[in-house]
């Protein structure tokens, strides 16, 4: 898979995260008394899952970022 697929991906799942928010904040309804369903919690969880795997998927370093500069043949007769 391509670095672009990878980080398009992390977007889009960082994207869904913030719609699951704000769908877990109205499932919580607007009396603070009330009691939490468990599509709230389900949501609430899916949310953060969403959002922190998208996340590390944007700012994960490609393969060749990671690999050491090579020296050159120059560098190395000094």
């Amino acid at each position: 898979m391509s670095w672009w697929k990878i980080r398009l991906t992390g977007l889009l799942l960082f994207i869904v995260g913030g719609f699951l928010f704000v769908a877990a904040t109205k499932a919580a309804g607007i009396d603070p008394n009330a009691e939490l369903g468990w599509d709230a919690v389900f949501l609430g969880i899916l949310c953060i899952f969403s959002t922190s795997f998208g996340f590390g998927l944007m700012i994960m370093p490609r393969e060749d970022e990671l690999q050491p500069p090579v020296p050159s043949e120059t560098e190395n007769s000094k």
